[in-house]
């Protein structure tokens, strides 16, 4: 027999859910399901966490109660009485919004570019931006590394230099 031991908690505005199961898989399937049946609930959840048994930290063990008279809250606790909660800062993407470049998306290529002449540069200049960055500027700059990733902005690159040059490159005609 599997003992729950994965926790999740969505806390959104409108809708709240806490989840528990012996798998991230089962929490992730169950959220999934949910975000295809009604956009109020988010497909993946806030906050995830792993019992650890009797822990001294947090107890190991964590009760899910509804709070409130007019307006129900959900709420998560330790075994110890201490909340758990998402931190107050943290947003919410909306995946189902398509991935848009910036205004200045001309000069962000160019710093994209500038970065990935070495690791440890490309590093520091995602490390600053996470920070800095909403969510549409961090999927828009993923997005661009998965473009280079796969090699599509080389060769956009090099057609736009070859007809600079008036050059043409037609691919090989494949004989039968």
């Amino acid at each position: 027999m599997l003992r729950p031991q994965v926790f999740a908690l969505v806390e959104d505005d409108d809708v709240q859910i806490g989840l528990i199961g012996s798998e991230k898989q089962a929490i992730d399937a169950t959220l999934k399901s949910l975000y295809e049946e009604d956009k109020r609930f988010l497909a993946v959840a806030d906050k995830y966490w792993n019992a650890r048994g009797g822990s001294y930290t947090d107890g190991g063990a964590f009760i899910f109660s509804i709070r409130g008279s007019d307006k129900k809250t959900l709420v998560c606790t330790n075994k110890f009485g201490e909340v758990v909660k998402t931190p107050e800062y943290q947003t919410h993407c909306d995946f189902t919004r398509e991935v848009t470049p910036p205004p200045d998306s001309d000069k962000q290529r160019e710093k994209i570019e500038a970065e990935l002449r070495s690791p440890q540069t490309l590093f520091e200049f995602l490390r600053r931006g996470v920070k800095e960055w909403d969510w549409d500027m961090l999927r828009w700059t993923v997005s661009e590394l998965t473009k280079y990733a796969n090699g599509e902005e080389g060769r956009k690159k090099k057609e736009e230099e070859r007809k600079g040059m008036g050059i043409s490159i037609t691919p090989p005609v494949k004989r039968l």
